[in-house]
């Protein structure tokens, strides 16, 4: 269970158990940056077991491109295509490049999004997950609300997460909302003590929980961007900001001190958006004549993890921060040096 969620968590929980028998729904998490909205996502595909598992995640750099939202969440099931009514499953295959050409009608993307999932779902249950749905594009944003507010009779359970104060306000009317505030003081003092409690002072515990205000990421972050006369007090802290602030100059401090080579790397990392697949990696990497081995100070570093053949950003924020604190000549060199070896041939 989750830190000062259980109230959070045992909802998620329903929802799931309820999709299992044929009670399907849908459930928004909305909250600020590091209020742990990706966190619950993770406690609900802890949840999985059997159950079918798609995700998608909105990226900033994407969000203008219609239908990627979709290609992410469905691409396990459009093998499926073929058993949807023929006008739908042509409007899915006009919308995700699939054929056959065409503008796909309007109504018929949403229509045959709601179809897919049911097809998917007559033997086991599905969990859908999608986070950053704020960068998610409108067109997929489109037809994953609409068949969020019908899934009353499938076995499908979907959970969104959206950020405040960024990205596009998503209007979600109809769907089952929370909103994810700070956590209580006790709360905080808890995540702190086990996060890091062997290695504060009494006093500077105390200035990071003010600091972060309730914010679990903060409380988890902001301690590893002080140094060790900072932690137990022999040297004074960074100026105090508003959280959310705190948090994205925790994000850059962390970054600030890797070698110059591994900032490069994840310059071209981070534009890589979902396609974190390291062998493209490594030849875009080559191609900006770096090694593959300028990664690991960074997943050494907690930024980012090496697993299943991809490199995973640890936290949207941390990809965020990588990719903005580039100047923007080093991103277009970046997203060409992705492009020329995604290219046939490359």
């Amino acid at each position: 269970m989750l830190i000062g969620r259980q109230v959070e968590c045992e909802r998620i929980e329903r929802l799931v158990a309820e999709a299992r028998e044929g009670r399907g729904g849908a459930l928004l998490i909305r909250g600020e940056a590091g209020i742990g909205k990706t966190s619950l996502l993770g406690h609900a595909q802890g949840l999985a077991g059997e159950d079918l598992v798609l995700s998608a995640r909105g990226i900033e750099t994407e969000a203008e491109i219609p239908y990627t939202g979709l290609w992410d969440l469905l691409g396990p099931i459009l093998e499926l295509r073929d058993r949807l009514p023929e006008a739908q499953a042509n409007a899915l295959g006009q919308a995700l490049a699939l054929g056959p050409e065409g503008t796909p009608a309007r109504f018929a993307v949403p229509a045959a999004v709601l179809g897919l999932l049911s097809v998917a779902t007559e033997e086991r249950a599905a969990l859908c997950l999608i986070d950053d749905l704020q960068w998610i594009d409108a067109p997929s944003v489109e037809a994953i609300v609409f068949a969020a507010r019908r899934l009353g009779g499938e076995s499908v359970a979907m959970l969104l997460a959206a950020r405040e104060g960024t990205g596009r306000r998503v209007d979600t009317t109809g769907v089952e909302e929370i909103g994810l505030g700070p956590l209580a003081p006790a709360s905080s003092a808890e995540l702190l003590r086990r996060e890091h409690g062997d290695r504060l002072s009494w006093a500077v515990a105390g200035e990071l929980l003010t600091a972060a205000n309730g914010n679990p990421m903060a409380l988890v972050e902001l301690p590893l961007s002080l140094s060790e006369d900072q932690l137990v007090g022999r040297r004074e802290l960074p100026p105090v900001l508003p959280a959310g602030q705190s948090l994205e100059e925790a994000f850059r401090r962390r970054l600030s001190v890797l070698p110059d080579e591994t900032r490069e790397a994840l310059v071209i990392a981070a534009a890589a958006s979902g396609s974190e697949d390291l062998s493209h990696l490594s030849l875009a990497l080559g191609r900006m004549g770096l090694d593959p081995g300028a990664l690991d100070p960074a997943e050494a570093a907690g930024v980012i993890a090496l697993e299943e053949g991809r490199a995973l950003f640890r936290h949207p924020l941390l990809r965020a921060a990588a990719y903005h604190e580039a100047t923007p000549p080093d991103r277009r060199a970046a997203h060409r040096a992705l492009a020329e070896t995604a290219a046939p041939g490359a």
